[in-house]
């Protein structure tokens, strides 16, 4: 596809944005130009909401803005696209009905050749706004889970007790689009392949975990599969093994999803170096043992972690 160098960083910035980021605009207007449209209006309806309450669409314009906004209100509800002389429209939906979205295209001449890129962008789109949703619940209950989304560089995915697929990075959706090791059913459930061909439910693999265990190593799958339970919420962090990329502890990103201390930091790197006796890192740290057995204490209340095993699973899971 012609400017598809172009365009695959785009998308990676709009992953990158944070919700209250100016930037979408800048976006959207480069979009148009690299597609040689004349102009991009999305609108985004929240998941559960109602028709009847526009007040919270979110709309992003690139170029020349479509208006006006009711007019792409049929498309939010009803799945289908239309053409006109300048314009193009089409309804933007994600497994499950989650939420939906509008997307108007102001074309520069006809439709053309350009087709194939419009149903791409469509797509895209499509599988953004989940991916925006998502972030901005996050924002609300926590900054640093928006935060870890957009940093991390490994194929990791939200997933909600019942199995529901609430978010996928970058890496992890090139994994769904493959579709080798990873799926989504058409209920929005995820599902992993096993050691065979065989896919399996996420909601299996919580089935056989112990009571308040947070931290699962996923038997009998084709990739290395860690679940982590995010403590005071119901989501699972879906940790997959990419035999692409170096094992490295991603201490920032631990610190970011459980909110510790410098100090915490640096005794869990202690820790993941094989200095498990609370002496040892006393002696280490330069602190008592008291002190040292305190800081771990306060580890395992933030991760809900219960013992030093689980503890240095979850740092194999973020590895």
């Amino acid at each position: 596809m012609k400017h598809m160098d172009m365009l695959w960083p785009l998308f990676t910035r709009l992953y990158h944005c944070h919700t209250g980021n100016d930037a979408y605009d800048a976006i959207f207007d480069e979009l148009c130009r690299v597609l040689e449209l004349d102009g991009i209006t999305l609108v985004l309806v929240p998941p559960d909401v109602s028709w009847r309450q526009p007040q919270r669409y979110r709309c992003f314009d690139g170029g020349a803005c479509y208006r006006p906004l009711s007019e792409l209100q049929p498309l939010l509800y009803q799945c289908h696209t239309r053409l006109t002389a300048r314009h193009w429209f089409c309804s933007l939906r994600v497994p499950g009905d989650q939420c939906c979205g509008a997307l108007a295209v102001t074309l520069k001449g006809g439709v053309g050749e350009l087709t194939a890129r419009l149903r791409w962008l469509a797509l895209q789109l499509s599988q953004w706004q989940l991916h925006f949703w998502q972030l901005s619940q996050w924002r609300a209950h926590s900054r640093c889970l928006e935060q870890w989304a957009n940093l991390s560089d490994r194929p990791q995915l939200m997933v909600a007790d019942d199995g529901t697929l609430l978010f996928a990075n970058q890496s992890a959706l090139a994994l769904l689009r493959l579709g080798t090791s990873i799926r989504q059913d058409d209920a929005g459930q995820l599902l992993l392949r096993g050691q065979g061909t065989a896919f399996i439910h996420f909601g299996r693999m919580l089935a056989g975990r112990g009571e308040g265990q947070q931290v699962i190593r996923v038997p009998d799958t084709f990739q290395v599969v860690h679940l982590v339970h995010l403590p005071d919420c119901r989501y699972w962090l879906v940790m997959i093994k990419d035999p692409g990329l170096p094992a490295r502890l991603d201490i920032e990103c631990l610190a970011c999803l459980f909110s510790l201390t410098r100090t915490e930091k640096a005794q869990l790197l202690l820790l993941a170096s094989g200095c498990c006796a609370n002496k040892r890192i006393a002696q280490r740290r330069h602190v008592s043992p008291e002190t040292a057995k305190t800081v771990q204490q306060s580890i395992y209340r933030k991760t809900g972690c219960r013992s030093r095993g689980e503890l240095l699973l979850l740092l194999q899971a973020m590895s």
